[in-house]
């Protein structure tokens, strides 16, 4: 098998059969010799030989944008091999998908600082909510306790409860900080 290989135009002659993209099996024209040019796409990225040799360029560009593999961006899975590949993705698709990631990973983050700002605030709420109700209780079973208590000591836990209750919602409402 007689092959040679230009990246840098994405020129391939293949002297026996028709290339076959390894990614989508699409083959070119069968014939003597298939050549392969840009406008087809088909170029040999890597090391591979053979029957993996050929990809259509914009199926790596594809599958190189949606694997889960942050390494194969760069190098082959299969001879791991860094890909000649002369027409990049472009770093705004690339960015694309880091930045879904990043927005999900920001939203998990929030929907986490909500759940314990909420925790917070109902265990804020039943610590002055129990205050009140032992203050109360309290001042009920001591008679000789001043007036100004039997007003201060509620006063206090429903300043705590209002301070409680503020706080969970000012929290809920900024977005969160990094």
């Amino acid at each position: 098998m007689n092959t040679t290989i230009e990246l840098g135009t994405n020129t391939t002659n293949v002297a026996a059969g028709c290339a076959q993209c390894r990614i989508c099996l699409e083959a070119d024209e069968p014939g003597g010799a298939a050549e392969v040019t840009a406008s087809a796409g088909m170029i040999a990225p890597c090391g591979c030989r053979g029957s993996m040799q050929y990809v259509h360029a914009e199926c790596l560009n594809t599958w190189r944008r949606t694997t889960t593999n942050p390494l194969a961006y760069y190098r082959c899975e299969h001879c791991l091999t860094f890909y000649r590949h002369s027409e990049r993705v472009p770093v705004v698709e690339v960015s694309a998908g880091l930045l879904e990631i990043w927005a999900d990973h920001r939203a998990w983050e929030q929907r986490e600082r909500q759940r314990e700002v909420v925790l917070l605030g109902l265990a804020l709420l039943v610590l002055a909510t129990v205050g009140l109700c032992t203050a109360h209780a309290l001042l009920a079973l001591v008679p000789s306790v001043s007036p100004v208590w039997l007003v201060f000591v509620p006063l206090d836990l429903c300043a705590l409860l209002f301070v409680a209750l503020r706080y969970t919602l000012s929290a809920l409402s900024s977005p969160a900080s990094s």
